[in-house]
């Protein structure tokens, strides 16, 4: 179907070029069809191919999804814009702009001075002011999408393409409507306000040429000839001194203009509405607004890497020459920064150690893109730290993003495991040891320090080790450091206790010397220990004989011993005395007798309570009588 309405030869021109543009934006690709609606019912106009898209929806009740869709919504918000671009809320995609301008007689976006296409763009003014009726633009639509490899025939999915229509006030004369497009930004700039206050300026370019524009840069243009029939679609590329007209390749332009009335849902040049219910609408007279589309990819030698920043929508007086002025713009250049580049850059990432150990953080070096395009490729990336099962123990991954001109991106990502498995430094107190029983062990507290963890953990546990007696013992304490991940240390003291302090004996008061045949009596010694409550005490005497058997001496010796057989002794003697003389018992003597008998005399007794066998003795005397 589309060879036959395709011209069978192209020229320069692409005059009445009717067809379906192969793009995936409005679904169903675009009609160049004459008319502004999917499925425009017709007549005056031929009826509309039911499977292509336009620029509006078939009616205000269908969804933005509708298949063939349009590019502006189905209900746009009321057109109360008096000059420049309309608001995003009126399109469905992106990179969509529709200029609205100002038809009056002071019109803020008019060219003030003799301007050509050629001119560096450095030379252009603006500023109020009005331009000839066929000069007048009031209306321009475009709308940048990619080609649809679904469509029959198919477009290509990486060919951008420009969509575009504009109006001119009055249809007799002729008309020159231009699409320049951009590789750089071009920009506005205001220098002043006149006595009005209406503002004025130049225009400021980032091409960094001359010019101001970059080698390739594309004019396209829409002339409405006077006495033509049909529209002109013209194609220029800038050489790098002037726009050069070239002969488009079959399938890339599509152009036509309406040749009855044209039905549209926005004002048309300060016209009353032919309708105002259920939603207003203006109708365009016959050659009065015409469309096109245009393979934007098709001119740039099957480039990958070139861009689109900036579309200028304006008029001029004539179309072929390149001394031709240029009279009025709709609005400010629209900044597009749209790429077709949309290889992604191969970004590699760098090496990285892992696992590292706390408290060493994480270095991860510095990732690299390529790109297919010249350039810059900056790089970003995020981190993302994951907590471990502690403290000291986590990971982080780093993904670093490469984005290019145009947007494309590609990522990449590294994981350092940090891990904490490097035990605390522990320090002992220092102790006193052995220690005399009763003291107890004191051993003052443990210190610890953690490269990961600042409040490290300390826990002791006691160990008692008995000793040979209750009062001999040691205690070890261990200390242990554990840091927040688990890791310990542990150092140790011993403490030695012993009982080498003897008891305190105290002896009994006794008294002496006693008299035989009494016999000693001691009493009891007691005995006290600090470590032994129970004190063993035993005693052993040693008599000391005298010079007879009722003299002679009772040593006691107590000697008090503790559980770790510490001794005390102490000692008490009395002494025994015989003093007391035995009692001896005469017996009665036959006297007198008669001599010669001789004295005989009969032994006396006696006892002693010290001496059971007293020894008598006896000594006679005699005493001379009064005769021999």
């Amino acid at each position: 179907m589309l060879a036959a309405i395709l011209m069978t030869t192209f020229t320069t021109n692409a005059q009445n070029i009717l067809g379906r543009a192969p793009v995936q934006a409005p679904k169903g690709g675009f009609a160049i069809d004459g008319n502004a609606f999917v499925r425009w019912p017709g007549p005056p106009l031929p009826a509309d191919n039911p499977a292509w898209g336009d620029f509006l929806f078939e009616n205000q009740a269908a969804a933005v999804t509708a298949n063939p869709g349009g590019i502006f919504v189905p209900i746009p918000p009321p057109y109360t814009f008096p000059d420049g671009p309309l608001p995003a809320s009126f399109y469905v995609y992106p990179y969509t702009t529709f200029f609205r301008d100002n038809i009056t007689t002071s019109d803020p976006t008019t060219f003030t001075s003799s301007n050509k296409i050629n001119n560096a763009v450095s030379s252009y003014s603006w500023g109020v002011g009005s331009s000839p009726n066929k000069n007048e633009i009031q209306n321009a639509i475009a709308h940048f999408t990619y080609g649809d490899p679904t469509l029959t025939p198919p477009g290509e999915a990486d060919d951008l393409w420009i969509v575009f229509a504009a109006d001119r006030q009055v249809t007799e004369g002729s008309s020159y409507i231009d699409f320049e497009i951009l590789q750089k930004s071009l920009t506005m700039t205001t220098t002043g306000t006149d006595s009005k206050g209406f503002g004025y300026g130049t225009f400021t370019s980032a091409a960094g040429t001359p010019s101001g524009r970059t080698m390739g840069d594309l004019l396209i243009t829409i002339e409405f000839t006077q006495g033509g029939v049909f529209a002109n679609v013209v194609v220029r590329q800038w050489s790098g001194t002037i726009y050069n007209i070239i002969t488009p390749d079959p399938g890339t332009v599509y152009g036509t203009n309406n040749t009855a009335q044209t039905i549209v849902p926005y004002p048309v040049y300060n016209q009353a509405p032919i309708a105002t219910s259920p939603v207003s609408l203006w109708a365009y007279a016959p050659n009065q607004w015409a469309e096109g589309a245009v393979n934007v990819s098709s001119f740039f030698d099957e480039d990958p890497c070139f861009a689109i920043s900036t579309l200028f929508v304006r008029t001029r007086t004539s179309g072929s020459s390149g001394q031709s002025e240029l009279k009025d713009f709709p609005g400010a250049p629209f900044q597009l920064q749209l790429c077709t580049d949309r290889v992604p850059p191969v970004i590699t990432c760098p090496v990285v150690t892992s696992p590292i150990n706390c408290p060493a953080t994480p270095s991860f070096g510095v990732a690299t893109a390529t790109d297919n395009c010249p350039g810059t490729i900056p790089i970003t990336f995020v981190d993302v730290t994951t907590p471990g099962n502690c403290p000291g123990n986590y990971s982080v991954t780093r993904t670093w993003t490469a984005t290019d001109a145009c947007g494309n991106t590609a990522s990449c990502s590294r994981t350092i495991q940090v891990r904490d498995v490097t035990p605390p430094v522990i320090t002992c107190p220092t102790v006193t040891s052995p220690i005399d029983c009763p003291a107890t062990p004191s051993f003052g507290a443990a210190t610890a320090t953690d490269t990961c963890d600042p409040t490290v953990a300390i826990t002791f546990a006691d160990v008692t080790t008995p000793g040979n007696c209750p009062g001999n013992y040691s205690v070890t304490r261990t200390w242990t450091a554990t840091d927040d991940c688990g890791n310990t240390a542990s150092c140790s003291r011993t403490i030695q206790v012993r009982d080498i302090t003897p008891p305190v004996i105290t002896c009994p008061t006794v008294t002496s010397p006693i008299d035989c045949p009494a016999t000693p009596s001691f009493g009891t010694a007691t005995a006290t220990d600090t470590c032994d409550p129970t004190v063993a005490i035993t005693f052993a005497d040693v008599n000391t004989p005298g010079n007879c058997p009722g003299n002679y001496s009772v040593t006691r010796t107590w000697t008090a011993t503790d559980d770790c057989g510490n001794t005390a002794t102490c000692s008490r003697t009395i002494q025994v005395r015989d003093i007391t003389p035995p009692v001896i018992t005469c017996v009665a003597q036959t006297t007198p007798i008669n001599c010669p008998a001789t004295p005989v005399f009969t032994p006396p007794t006696a006892t002693d309570t010290c001496d059971p066998t007293p020894t008598i003795t006896f000594v006679d005397a005699t005493t001379p009588g009064n005769c021999p």
